[in-house]
């Protein structure tokens, strides 16, 4: 072997210690700062300390406690008593076992609107706060059977449910107990809960779109958690459900009313202009301009406004085809 040989092989073996020794140190700078992230200290203090240690050396509901700890709640210190307080009377108010501490069994809309006013009140003016069982159309009662709703829906997410104390709805049939978690919200499972079936198939229609598509491809890259009322576009690379009908962008503001923005009702087996609550939403053609702006975040103008009149002409023809069929039958 020569000495330029012997002179390369030198310079190679220094060019790669050299390229291990910075590889070896970004590892070691990246282990180093995840070993340096810890998660914020959660203080659990006064009564909700007693509910924690009750529950925790009784083992009653332990995983409740970690999903808490996890959540947005337990870091801004809003414990057990905050969300489960009751007074003497309350329909849900009972006295823990062994325990003097009286609660409520059950929290609702009442109760989160101390915290979370807006929100309660825009949802108690939308669709969700209606309760559609009582006007079922006949094809959808044939698919599911009132029972078979109470049974196989309601009994853990009733989003329509009026309680007794006048409050409606059930913040946590999209927020899950305890985390309150606004990705799993977010999440287009979440909505397909019900919007499920041959009645109203909105999460087989958007796991087939092109949305739902790029959605599968990139979900791990996506950071769902965001707050949009503390944001002015919208963050995402392509939508969920919550983003067209929830989200806020440039010109549009957050909502919790998922009226405000549709124009058509169109669950079998009729569709038909939406007239929720006029007087404060406007008309159909309001609330289609809301939802045209949400659109219009990703999209030209002119394939929004054609895609819309295209969706119109759907939900006419279908109209037509189910009169025809009335007519014959």
């Amino acid at each position: 072997m020569d000495k330029n040989e012997l002179r390369t092989q030198k310079l190679l073996i220094g060019i790669f210690s050299i390229l291990l020794t910075v590889v070896l140190v970004i590892v070691a700078g990246v282990e180093a700062k995840k070993s340096t992230e810890t998660k914020p200290v959660i203080e659990v203090t006064g009564v909700n300390k007693r509910c924690v240690s009750c529950h925790t050396e009784k083992g009653i509901a332990v995983k409740a406690i970690d999903q808490w700890k996890e959540s947005q709640h337990a870091i801004k210190n809003i414990g057990c008593i905050d969300c489960h307080k009751a007074e003497k009377g309350d329909f849900d108010a009972f006295y823990c076992p062994d325990s003097d501490i009286l609660v409520g069994r059950h929290p609702t809309p009442k109760d989160c609107a101390e915290c979370h006013q807006q929100q309660v009140e825009e949802f108690a003016q939308s669709k969700h706060a209606h309760q559609f069982w009582i006007i079922k159309n006949d094809d959808r009662s044939i698919f599911e059977p009132t029972i078979t709703t109470r049974h196989g829906c309601e009994q853990c997410h009733n989003i329509s449910i009026v309680w007794p104390d006048k409050s409606v709805g059930e913040c946590d049939a999209c927020h899950p107990k305890h985390t309150f978690s606004r990705a799993v919200a977010r999440q287009p499972e979440t909505c397909g809960e019900c919007h499920i079936g041959p009645d109203h198939p909105h999460i087989e229609i958007y796991l087939e779109s092109k949305h739902g598509n790029i959605f599968r491809a990139k979900e791990k890259q996506m950071n769902l958690n965001y707050a949009s009322k503390d944001l002015k576009k919208i963050p995402i690379e392509v939508p969920t459900c919550a983003t067209c009908h929830m989200d806020g962008n440039e010109t549009q503001p957050s909502t919790h009313n998922v009226s405000a923005r549709l124009a058509w009702e169109s669950q079998a087996a009729w569709s038909y202009r939406t007239v929720w609550l006029q007087d404060k939403l406007g008309d159909w053609t309001i609330k289609r301009a809301r939802m045209e702006a949400i659109c219009k975040s990703c999209h030209a103008p002119e394939f929004v406004e054609t895609y819309f009149l295209t969706a119109d002409l759907v939900n006419l023809q279908y109209n037509e085809l189910r009169r025809v069929f009335c007519l014959l039958g």
